[in-house]
């Protein structure tokens, strides 16, 4: 649905502080992967929950990427031509509320769709109620910062929990990995690779490579990025080939070190030359 509204609103030039057309089809490529991915494990591992978490995170961020293209055709191409733009599309906007929820359960539950020990059982129960809560500040307030004092801090609090629930889940995955052998053990490997390439790119953003590289770039760099995590989940769940994830973080390891060199020696001449070039012309 919302690559459809894509398609018919793609010619007209949404106003300054929309998201353009070519983003929002960016963006939707890269969370189509999530209900795929979630589909494929649970119709074959059915009796695994870590499927069907995958499948409502990747419904929630479709929800929410509708929501923002149903706006805009509504607002923009075709005003008045789908009821209830504002409504429907705030609505639609708290998927993207439910996949926050589901967010640190992905990790907290991977890759068996258990909790390493009981003792992880207060930290997803505390994770899911924060996500319930933020839930219901969204629905019942259109912008919960300008709703009241009261209302800011309690979204401000929500939101630091799920952060940190968010970080002790990523932990699980360490505390697993320690505890685990075999077959596990390789898959956790592959969510970690996942993981280590994330965070290399999201590394590159911080080190101001939104100043020296197109927009359009980097957000198709940022789709194949997450498209690679949805791969790496799918063979690490259905261990397909799962071993040879040892030669694949070899060869990553080196060819990423060669890599990031000479993208920072290609950088560094650049900057350099264009020193010596204002020095001569002034």
């Amino acid at each position: 649905m919302a690559m459809l509204l894509i398609f018919l609103g793609w010619s007209t030039p949404l106003p300054r502080g929309w998201t353009p057309w070519r983003d929002q089809t960016v963006s939707l490529l890269g969370i189509i992967g999530a209900p795929i991915l979630g589909g494929l494990i649970a119709s074959r591992r059915p009796r695994n929950l870590y499927g069907w978490l995958w499948l409502g995170f990747g419904l929630g961020l479709a929800l929410q990427s509708l929501a923002m293209s149903y706006e805009a055709y509504t607002l923009v191409v075709e005003p008045g031509s789908l009821a209830a733009p504002k409504t429907i599309s705030h609505v639609l906007e708290l998927g993207g509320q439910v996949a926050l929820t589901l967010a640190p359960l992905l990790m907290l539950l991977f890759p068996m769709g258990r909790l390493p020990s009981r003792r992880w059982c207060p930290l997803a129960w505390i994770s899911t109620t924060a996500g319930a809560v933020l839930l219901s500040l969204v629905r019942f307030f259109d912008n919960p910062d300008q709703a009241g004092g009261t209302i800011s801090i309690a979204a401000i609090a929500v939101v630091s929990v799920i952060f940190m629930a968010f970080l002790l889940s990523a932990l699980s995955i360490v505390v697993r990995y320690r505890r685990t052998s075999g077959a596990e053990r390789q898959q956790l490997k592959w969510f970690a690779l996942a993981a280590v390439l994330i965070g290399a790119v999201t590394t590159g953003h911080l080190l101001l490579l939104d100043v020296l590289l197109p927009e359009a770039f980097l957000n198709l760099l940022d789709a194949a990025t997450i498209a690679c995590l949805y791969v790496a989940v799918g063979i690490a769940i259905l261990r397909y080939r799962l071993y040879d994830i040892d030669i694949i973080i070899n060869r990553t390891l080196v060819y990423g070190s060669l890599t990031v060199t000479l993208v920072l020696v290609y950088f560094g001449s650049v900057v350099e030359l264009q020193d010596i070039l204002r020095a001569l012309t002034g």
